[in-house]
């Protein structure tokens, strides 16, 4: 078929999870893929379409948080430290564990320049000014060429009219290691857990023999359920 490609499906997933609220070792999920698409129009137009999923859904309240995988790893590219421990760190980062994020750098005892400067970026929450400040903590290529990305995908988001319902979080890594640059949660005010997820994927499909730039997202069909069902209580 000709690229790019646009794809969804709806269907179960199975997981390995310990089963509480809004965390199930079975279920049902909705996705879309943009196969065969780089750059950060493409990205915009997934993030813009996970905001009009949840809108047509009927959530009212509701937040994307968008980073960069990059911008992390090249904060850890500066650290010097082993891969193991940069797995703690990024599992740490995963979890929104701050502290624990903290006492990892005190315990390997980076230097306090480089500790401020992992956990301050990490720890930036907002608007376009979090890529203005965060430029000033690093002078790692990588991260900025990430935060350079991420500026243009804001852009796209605001021509695309959804930059209300996005904030940016440079702490946002999501659990997978196949991401290769951007990615985006979606949270409601009343879940403690992301309702949808996903981001860019380029080497993935490379694995299964077919070489091709990706980004793609989920919405978890339970949890928004859940999402929608607390916010019809409050209303």
């Amino acid at each position: 078929q000709p690229l790019p490609l646009r794809l969804f499906y709806l269907a179960n997933v199975f997981r390995y999870e310990s089963p509480q609220a809004g965390r199930l070792r079975e279920f049902g999920q909705a996705g879309v893929e943009l196969i065969g698409s780089s750059g950060p129009e493409a990205d915009a137009e997934l993030i813009a379409l996970a905001v009009e999923a949840l809108r047509t859904a009927g959530l009212q309240e509701f937040q994307i948080s968008l980073g960069e995988v990059q911008v992390i790893n090249g904060l850890m590219e500066e650290t010097n430290l082993p891969e193991s421990v940069i797995r703690s760190l990024k599992k740490a980062l995963t979890q929104k564990d701050l502290v624990g994020l903290e006492d990892l750098l005190i315990e390997h005892q980076l230097p306090l320049q480089k500790r401020e400067m992992v956990l301050g970026i990490s720890n930036f929450h907002g608007g376009l000014e979090v890529i203005q400040e965060s430029r000033k903590l690093t002078s790692n290529q990588r991260t900025i060429q990430a935060l350079d990305y991420l500026e243009r995908v804001w852009s796209s988001l605001i021509k695309l009219g959804v930059d209300s319902f996005v904030r940016l979080d440079l702490g946002v890594l999501r659990g997978f290691e196949y991401y290769t640059g951007i990615v985006f949660e979606g949270y409601s005010s009343d879940l403690g857990f992301p309702l949808c997820g996903g981001g860019r994927y380029d080497n993935l499909l490379s694995k299964f023999g077919y070489p091709c730039p990706a980004t793609g997202f989920a919405v978890g069909i339970e949890r928004l359920l859940l999402a929608l069902d607390n916010q019809n209580k409050k209303q």
